[in-house]
């Protein structure tokens, strides 16, 4: 029918989106890793490659985020004008909550690629950074963080196919009534995955910023601190995000809702 191939062409966007964040989570692990070769080695070369790759990082981010807000929205329009004559809307709290959710998620993006192009603009004026010692726990931990994301982008990925399998089988099971796939089950445990790496994320960003006010706050470097705090913004939006999508996530699956899951 019309509506499962509108359904399945979402479904196809939300692939692509996870694609690219997949991606992005790639360049952001060699980024963090070249980041700790520099703190050992010093070299400024694997610095500037590693500063690079965060901006390209970023990037994708953002426009994998952009993709999946549009899906949400495309998503949401269609349910309410489905749902409008029968007077339901209150159905659709899960797919608002997590519409929310997915655009707190571009503006997380947003702040963060611009803070990583200010600290590639602020390196270039001036190397500031804070103990070595210090750096180095702090990107060992990103590193956990990333290995995380990469679980939830796996999950992600699982719940989509899941979905689509749904949408394909939904023809050949109408007498069918056991549902034999729960694509909410993997988006419930990708949001948690994906909540919990960008709270350690920005506890990461949060304690470097303190380290470098303590070292730079009162000095004349304070103006390129500026970065750092795009990226602490970005991080609490990111943090609301992640919660409004949990929400959105559970809603979904408390009521027990049939069909494809998206948003995720």
């Amino acid at each position: 029918t019309q509506e499962e191939l509108e359904e399945l062409s979402l479904l196809n966007s939300s692939l692509i989106s996870t694609y690219l964040f997949t991606i992005s989570d790639i360049i952001f692990y060699d980024s963090t890793v070249n980041s700790i070769n520099y703190i050992l080695n010093k070299q400024r070369d694997e610095r500037l490659i590693g500063e690079v790759e965060a901006i390209e990082a970023g990037y994708l981010e953002v426009i994998s985020k952009i993709i999946l807000v549009n899906v949400d929205i495309s998503r949401y329009s269609h349910l309410y004008k489905k749902n409008i004559n029968d007077k339901k809307e209150r159905l659709l709290k899960p797919e608002v909550d997590i519409t929310i959710g997915d655009e707190f998620q571009v503006l997380t993006y947003f702040f963060i690629y611009i803070g990583f192009l200010g600290a590639y603009e602020v390196n270039n004026i001036q190397d500031i950074s804070i103990d070595a010692s210090k750096e180095l726990s702090l990107m060992l931990s990103q590193l956990d963080a990333i290995n995380m994301r990469f679980y939830a982008d796996y999950l992600a990925y699982i719940s989509i196919v899941e979905s689509i399998q749904l949408v394909l089988d939904k023809n050949k099971n109408k007498n069918n009534k056991e549902r034999k796939v729960n694509p909410d089950i993997p988006a419930i445990q990708s949001a948690i995955c994906y909540f919990l790496s960008r709270v350690i994320l920005a506890n990461i960003a949060f304690t470097r910023y303190d380290e470098l006010y303590k070292k730079y706050g009162k000095t004349q470097y304070n103006s390129l601190l500026q970065p750092s705090i795009a990226i602490n913004v970005g991080n609490i939006f990111g943090v609301i995000g992640c919660i409004y999508i949990l929400m959105g996530f559970m809603e979904r699956y408390e009521r027990n809702i049939t069909g494809p899951v998206f948003g995720i």
